[in-house]
């Protein structure tokens, strides 16, 4: 096997013929995934240098797509990286649809191997382009799919990504994506909300500055995901968007009703992560942490009575835990109401 990795690093830097050069990359990483030692060996016998100068001065676009995707299997050099992330960028920008689509799943799959300070010192070029990709009318329902996913897996657990992500105006292009698309690219959308709200919820100033109440984007975003909530039927899409929804349960105002009454809707769903995820909503409109806790909880009670919430508590299955939780927090609002009622 060793002749094998010495062949493949020979022919890397030597073969003119560029298909050589791409199938001896693609076996340098085939390689290195399937055994650590052969990575360490390629690396030891200087396999790393002949794929940079592939990856910068290659005249295929198909040999640097196949050596980037080798460089990330066989380091995590931060010089390198950027040399990769460079390369890249040319691609989003002047490259045919088909290398753009690879190089699109090149930054998801660095996105997921290795840390997100990977992207520090770059995030604010690779987000752009990829965003712009997204929104392109030329770009095919493939590319803007893998746009899609790149960008949540950029979010997900990055708060500086969701930061960037929104300064360049996505999130309108996301909520009129969710509206008139279906399957994998609609689902990704949602879930690179789900993740940009997940930060708003813990983060004031992020969500102030992002979900104005009346911007047109937060309207936008806000309709996109009761719409899916509503009108879907599919779970796998109106989880992330009920999660969506409880992450901004504090820009909401006291006279929001229609979300309270959608969420109650759900608490008989069938499918028990559905039900659950309401759950969990209702109670981040009725915490008292949420400075309108009081309002929305005046609102629940008017499409559900405390009866009606205990025959939903089953009897030892996993939503109870939530149920309750719901359950004590109404209950202590209906306790506060009645003795503030008795004062007078």
């Amino acid at each position: 096997m060793f002749l094998v990795i010495w062949h493949c690093i020979a022919t890397v830097r030597t073969s003119h013929r560029v298909s050589d050069q791409i199938d001896a990359v693609k076996s340098l990483a085939s390689l290195a995934l399937d055994n650590k030692l052969y990575k360490k060996y390629i690396v030891q016998e200087q396999g790393l240098p002949p794929l940079v100068k592939l990856l910068e001065d290659g005249a295929c676009l198909y040999a640097q797509i196949a050596a980037a995707d080798a460089l990330c299997v066989l380091t995590n050099d931060q010089n390198i990286m950027d040399k990769v992330m460079i390369v890249i960028l040319r691609l989003l920008k002047d490259a045919p649809i088909e290398v753009q689509i690879q190089a699109i799943e090149l930054v998801t799959e660095m996105a997921e191997q290795y840390s997100i300070t990977v992207y520090d010192s770059v995030e604010w070029n690779v987000i752009l382009p990829i965003v712009t990709l997204l929104s392109a009318e030329t770009s095919t329902d493939e590319l803007k799919t893998c746009c899609a996913e790149a960008l949540w897996t950029l979010a997900a657990k990055s708060k500086t990504n969701c930061m960037t992500i929104t300064k360049t105006r996505a999130m309108l292009s996301l909520a009129k994506l969710v509206e008139k698309e279906r399957g994998k690219l609609r689902y990704y959308c949602l879930m690179t909300i789900m993740e940009i709200t997940a930060v708003a919820e813990t983060d004031i100033h992020f969500r102030c500055t992002v979900f104005k109440t009346n911007a047109a984007s937060t309207k936008a975003v806000v309709d996109q995901l009761l719409g899916v909530i509503e009108e879907s039927r599919n779970p796998i899409q109106q989880i992330p968007a009920i999660r969506s929804i409880g992450s901004l349960a504090r820009i909401f105002p006291s006279h929001e009703t229609r979300i309270i009454s959608l969420l109650i809707s759900l608490l008989h769903n069938k499918h028990l992560t559905v039900a659950s995820e309401a759950e969990i909503a209702l109670k981040k409109f009725t915490s008292p942490d949420n400075y309108l806790c009081f309002d929305h909880w005046k609102s629940v009670m008017k499409f559900i009575s405390l009866p009606a919430l205990m025959r939903l508590i089953g009897g030892g299955n996993r939503l109870q835990r939530h149920r309750w939780d719901l359950l004590i927090i109404l209950y202590l609002f209906y306790l506060y109401q009645h003795l503030r009622g008795s004062r007078h």
